[in-house]
């Protein structure tokens, strides 16, 4: 990419902590040509967990099952 020139990336993320419903991290990239790999530091992100939360039903034995 050339300066001033934008791109859109969507990927997944893997959450491990819900706590205060905050994330925060690194993106890692390397190149095609190689080199060294570039790290960006994220901002925080703040995320409602609540408007990704469905009503669904399961059995009392699958509750437990995911409980622990």
């Amino acid at each position: 990419m050339g300066p001033g020139q934008t791109a859109y990336l969507k990927a997944g993320a893997k959450v491990s902590s819900t706590d205060a419903g905050v994330i925060f991290g690194n993106a890692t990239y390397d190149r095609a040509a190689g080199g060294n790999i570039k790290v960006i530091q994220l901002t925080e992100m703040n995320i409602d967990v609540l408007e990704y939360i469905q009503p669904a039903s399961c059995t009392e034995n699958e509750f437990r099952d995911m409980w622990s």
